[in-house]
């Protein structure tokens, strides 16, 4: 019984599960948050990954709330329901990809 146990979770990993590991900078950019947020300059509408580490830092864990949808933006809130959308993206992540994501976000951290 243990084995069959075994095989099925093996099996349901394998066809896509629970990632094990996730490449967050890949699915940045694969969701298309790379089209408003940008590694360089500023918008007056989007922060830039720079602005949204410098925002986050110390704060992963409410970086990932945010991203899950739990919590509200703590910067820009005038713009961000402009990512409300967006975030339904984010929040169909599993938990080791939107750990991820946030972990990519905030090496721009300086």
């Amino acid at each position: 019984m243990r084995k069959i146990a075994m095989l099925v979770i093996l099996g349901w990993m394998m066809t896509g599960g629970l990632a094990l590991s996730a490449d967050g900078e890949t699915l940045f950019q694969e969701e298309g948050c790379m089209r408003c947020h940008k590694a360089e300059g500023k918008s007056r509408i989007y922060p830039s990954l720079p602005e949204i580490a410098a925002a986050y830092d110390g704060k992963s864990e409410q970086l990932l709330q945010y991203l899950n949808g739990e919590t509200e933006a703590i910067m820009r809130p005038d713009t961000a329901k402009l990512m409300k959308p967006h975030l339904e993206k984010t929040k169909r992540l599993n938990v080791v990809e939107r750990k991820a994501m946030a972990d990519y976000m905030m090496t721009y951290a300086e």
